[in-house]
């Protein structure tokens, strides 16, 4: 499960379980979050890594390609998210069951301000989707593919 902790104050308690609940409930998501596809990047000496959740028909999708020096959380995969809770100032996400390639649960996720989260502390920025692919296809090359993980549908 995804733990993001949210540094904004929400309206409401909401949850998502597809594209048509979060068209319902948007606007009471954090401000980052109500248009989709959202995607945050980052690259630094210790990690180049890029992040996108984007509808896939009715349903809500995370992309992730990660390399991370030394770490061995090194990664690229695209699954399906099955809900996406706020209450209070936390956010939940749940993959799909069976879903990641990663054995251990997600980092803690803090959104920081509207442009910018923080992943074991180190500040992804809101990005385009170019942006998001360049960063995917370094990621892919690094790890030994010959191209990214775009997400597109």
């Amino acid at each position: 499960m995804w733990m993001l902790f949210v540094s904004q104050l929400m309206a409401a308690n909401v949850c998502v379980n597809n594209m048509a609940d979060f068209e319902q409930r948007k606007a009471q998501m954090p401000a980052m979050m109500q248009k989709l596809p959202v995607m945050f990047t980052v690259d630094s000496f210790a990690v180049t890594a890029g992040l996108k959740i984007a509808p896939a028909g009715d349903k809500l999708q995370l992309t992730a390609n990660v390399n991370a020096i030394g770490s061995g959380d090194d990664y690229q995969q695209v699954v399906y998210i099955k809900e996406v809770c706020i209450i209070g100032s936390n956010v939940t996400m749940k993959l799909e069951a069976g879903a990641s390639k990663r054995s251990e649960p997600p980092p803690t996720i803090a959104i920081v301000d509207s442009g910018k989260v923080k992943i074991n502390s180190i500040t992804f920025n809101k990005s385009s989707e170019a942006q998001f692919r360049a960063i995917s296809n370094k990621v892919s090359k690094d790890l030994g593919g010959s191209s990214g993980t775009s997400g597109a549908n």
